[in-house]
């Protein structure tokens, strides 16, 4: 199933037919949505980021991710690799 919104003034739709995970789950509940999988995970990495990391970890990722200077695009991609 498609579902549409706007995003930043972008139209996007999400396939909501990937299934994530399911083991451990409520069965009542269905498998979990990939994209609601992947959700959760960029926040929990953008979570980590900002409240667990200390600021050499951070200039340390962010170098490795060829963005030294700019530790705010690091945050970004950071947490999604």
């Amino acid at each position: 199933m498609l579902v549409g919104g706007v995003v930043g003034g972008l139209s996007v739709e999400v396939d909501e037919s990937a299934r994530g995970k399911s083991r451990g789950l409520d069965p009542g509940q269905g498998p979990y949505l990939l994209v609601r999988h992947l959700l959760d995970a960029a926040a929990m990495g953008l979570f980590l980021w900002d409240c667990y990391l200390s600021d050499g970890q951070r200039r340390c990722i962010a170098a490795r991710l060829r963005m030294p200077g700019d530790l705010g695009r690091a945050r970004l991609f950071g947490s999604a690799a």
